[in-house]
């Protein structure tokens, strides 16, 4: 193909573009909402939320959703109205050519399960509260206790975010209590001690001496004798025999 033909090529395919683009532009904005479609990401694990629930927030919020042009929703406002939904962290909405509404949703993560006053619920990681919702299954540290005389509150989230992130750790920790100090006492899988942590200061470093313990200052036998291990002195790891 000679420089010519090319030249008219590249001509025939700038106008064309603009052409489609107009032809698809027209098209959305006689594209009316018939329908709206929700999909809930990692739905077999965490049923914090459903389809239907959504689906009807949405066309709740938004009472002249159906019917309308495709082009006239306001998807940031109906984006925001599903975030706020307490189990919802993230979603994306996104318009098909057929007029479908689709709205996928990430359910938030829970972290730990908090009983306090009577009430049980979940924590994520940023601090959200998640409805506990029929039967929960997944392995997560419990805490309870005086949850209100922590002097931050985010220092559950702190410490039960490390110990979920640490394969021994979330096996062998299974409870947080807060005592009348608020600091706190955690209470193992494995073996009758309990270990008095005291509050998040040095945390990292309390976990490597209490897992040096558990290695090499501990038989697996001897965990039993034990009523107490004492990590809250800087530098010292206090056990005392029942």
């Amino acid at each position: 193909m000679n420089r010519f033909w090319k030249i008219v090529l590249w001509i025939l395919v700038g106008l064309y573009i603009p052409i489609i683009l107009s032809f698809v532009s027209v098209s959305r904005n006689r594209t009316i909402c018939n329908s709206v479609k929700v999909s809930i990401n990692d739905s077999v694990r965490l049923k914090f939320v459903s389809e239907n629930e959504i689906q009807k927030l949405v066309q709740h919020k938004f009472k002249t959703l159906l019917g309308s042009s495709i082009n006239e929703l306001n998807i940031e406002s109906i984006e925001d109205v599903v975030r706020s939904y307490p189990a919802v962290e993230d979603c994306q909405i996104y318009p098909s050519v057929e007029g479908t509404l689709c709205v996928v949703v990430d359910q938030r993560k829970p972290l730990v399960r908090i009983f306090e006053r009577g009430s049980s619920y979940l924590l994520d990681l940023k601090g959200y509260k998640i409805p506990l919702r029929g039967s929960y299954k997944d392995h997560l540290p419990i805490a309870n206790g005086y949850l209100d005389r922590l002097n931050n509150k985010s220092d559950l989230i702190v410490i039960t975010g490390y110990i979920n992130n640490d394969d021994f750790w979330s096996a062998q920790i299974e409870q947080l209590y807060v005592d009348s100090k608020g600091e706190f006492v955690l209470i193992p899988r494995v073996g009758q001690h309990i270990i008095i942590f005291g509050d998040i200061s040095d945390m990292e470093k309390k976990f490597r001496n209490l897992m040096a313990l558990y290695k090499s200052g501990l038989h697996p036998l001897e965990w039993n004798q034990y009523k107490t291990i004492n990590l809250k002195y800087k530098g010292q790891v206090i056990c005392s025999k029942k």
